[in-house]
């Protein structure tokens, strides 16, 4: 852990939850948990909300949020959808969050 970050920790069902942010998950928040057995990756899921999240385990699973992170820390993606660009919208713009959860 780099010592310059700061983690908040929440009980989600019984469980310890280590988050990288503050606030409340949201559904349709793009969340993510840092892995490095056997190799340094990225595991990432959709929070489709009452502490479920739809993620890919050899193919797609619905599974609980204490299950999904498995005691990892639990970040979040900035969503870019207040994004202003000057002269044109960005050619990605984030879904609406009901979109996502319906898309996954």
């Amino acid at each position: 852990m780099d010592k310059f970050e700061t983690y908040h920790n929440t009980n989600i069902a019984g469980r310890k939850i280590k988050l990288d942010f503050v606030g409340p998950l949201q559904p349709g928040d793009h969340i993510y948990i840092i892995l490095s057995d056997p190799i340094l990756y990225e595991h990432h899921g959709i929070y489709i909300g009452n502490n479920r999240v739809i993620h890919f385990q050899n193919f797609i699973v619905q599974t609980h949020i204490a299950t999904f992170c498995d005691d990892h820390v639990i970040r979040k993606r900035k969503s870019t959808s207040n994004y202003e660009h000057p002269t044109n919208p960005p050619e990605y713009e984030d879904f609406a969050r009901e979109d996502v959860v319906a898309r996954a």
